[in-house]
C-alpha cells in the first residue's frame, strides 16, 4: 500500500506499507515515510525513513563451488559451502535468517543558478543480521578434525553466516550544467559526481563455536571484516561532458574510484595485507 498526497502546494508526505509471508522464514511488515519540502521554486529538502527485510538468496543457501586461491604464494582448494552441507555442519554452520534493516536519507535539490542543477543527499542504513561469508578454514587441523569425524577427503571450507550488524553512512553529489550554444552552435550538457560510503561492522553477534576455536579459527575476523569495511572503494568521482550539434554527438567521460583493501589469512609467516591505491 502506497500513498502520496500534496497536503500543502510546498509539502508533499508519503507512506507506504509492505506485508510478505515466506513459506521458510514467516511473515514480516516493512514501512516507509517520505516527505518533501519546496520553500521556493528552486529549492527541495527532501527526506525518508524505511524499514527493510532480505530472505537469505538461494545462492546463499544452497550454492557450492571449488576454487584455487592462492595464499602466500601458497594454493589452497577453497570450498564455499552450504549450511547444510555435512562439512559445514561440523563446523558449525547454522540455517541462515533473514536482514532486517533501517534506511534514513536526507538531502536536497536545487536550481537556483539558471542552467546549473545540484543534488546533495545523505543516507545510513543500519542492518541486523547481515549474511557475509565466513574466514576460510583450510588449515592441517581443520583437515584432521574433520577425518576424525570421518568426513575423508574434506578440505575445509566456507560459508555464509549471520556475523555481523552492520553501518553504512554515505553521501551523494551531482551537479548538471547546461548551456545552449545556439542553433548554430550546438548543445554542451556538463554533469559531475561526487559518492563517498563507509561500511562498519558494528557488532559480531555470532561468536567463534568452540570447535573452531580450539583450533585457532575464527568464524569471522580481519580478512572478512576488511573485506567489508574496505573491500570497495569508499569515494568514487565522475565527470561525463556531452557536445550535440544536429545528428553529431561527441562524449567525453572519466572515472576515479577510491583505493581498497584485501587481508590474508593467517600463515606462518603471516603475508602483509594490500592495499590498493585510488585510480587513476
Amino acid at each position: 500500500l502506497d500513498l502520496e498526497s500534496d497536503l500543502t502546494d510546498k509539502f508533499l508526505l508519503g507512506l507506504a506499507g509492505r506485508f510478505e509471508d515466506y513459506s521458510d522464514f514467516g511473515s514480516t511488515t516493512t514501512g516507509k515515510v517520505t516527505a518533501r519540502f519546496a520553500p521556493v521554486r528552486q529549492l527541495a529538502i527532501r527526506g525518508a525513513v524505511a524499514s527493510g527485510f532480505r530472505a537469505p538468496s538461494l545462492a546463499q543457501s544452497y550454492f557450492t563451488s571449488t576454487a584455487t586461491n592462492f595464499i602466500g604464494g601458497q594454493p589452497f582448494e577453497v570450498k564455499t559451502l552450504p549450511v547444510h552441507d555435512p562439512v559445514a555442519v561440523a563446523l558449525r554452520a547454522q540455517p541462515l535468517k533473514p536482514e532486517k534493516s533501517i534506511n534514513y536519507s536526507a538531502g536536497l535539490a536545487s536550481q537556483l543558478v539558471p542552467n546549473l542543477a545540484i543534488s546533495l543527499d545523505f543516507y545510513r542504513i543500519d542492518i541486523s543480521d547481515r549474511i557475509v561469508l565466513s574466514e576460510n578454514f583450510i588449515g592441517q587441523p581443520i583437515r584432521d578434525y574433520l577425518t576424525s569425524l570421518g568426513l575423508t577427503g574434506a578440505g575445509g571450507g566456507r560459508f555464509f553466516t549471520n556475523a555481523i550488524h552492520t553501518r553504512t553512512n554515505g553521501l551523494d553529489v551531482v551537479a548538471n550544467y547546461g548551456l545552449n550554444l545556439g542553433n548554430s552552435g550546438g548543445l554542451v550538457r556538463l554533469t559531475a559526481g561526487y559518492n563517498t560510503t563507509r561500511n562498519e561492522v558494528t557488532e559480531i553477534v555470532v561468536p567463534t563455536p568452540p570447535q573452531l576455536g580450539d583450533l585457532s579459527e575464527v568464524l569471522f575476523g580481519r580478512v572478512e571484516e576488511t573485506r567489508v569495511e574496505r573491500g570497495q572503494p569508499h569515494d568514487n568521482f565522475l565527470f561525463n561532458a556531452a557536445y550535440e550539434r544536429k545528428s553529431l554527438v561527441l562524449y567525453a567521460r572519466t572515472q576515479r574510484f577510491g583505493k581498497v583493501s584485501v587481508e590474508q589469512p593467517i600463515l606462518d609467516p603471516q603475508p602483509p595485507g594490500q592495499t590498493f591505491s585510488a585510480w587513476p
